[in-house]
């Protein structure tokens, strides 16, 4: 009787493939496939997140009526100033 044995490094992603997990499966798991990927995903889930916390702080923000000025919601400007 011959027995062999294999020593290869799988992803924690086949692992869950193959348990039938695919259910688990979340964004984190693809940085094990593909960092470069995981690293723009990742960015475009924080964009996303931000905007929808924008969407809900901009409730109490309004133009007054100035329809010529437009309003940005920025990081980087906070105040807003019509003269």
């Amino acid at each position: 009787m011959c027995v062999l044995q294999l020593d290869i490094s799988l992803s924690p992603v086949f692992y869950k493939w193959l348990l039938g997990q695919e259910h688990c499966l979340t964004s984190a798991d693809l940085q094990h496939i593909d960092p470069t990927l995981y690293n723009s995903f990742s960015q475009l889930e924080e964009l996303l997140r931000q905007k929808k916390r924008i969407e809900s702080d901009k409730s109490h923000v309004s133009n007054s009526g100035h329809d010529k000025y437009y309003l940005f919601f920025s990081e980087l400007h906070k105040t807003i100033k019509l003269k």
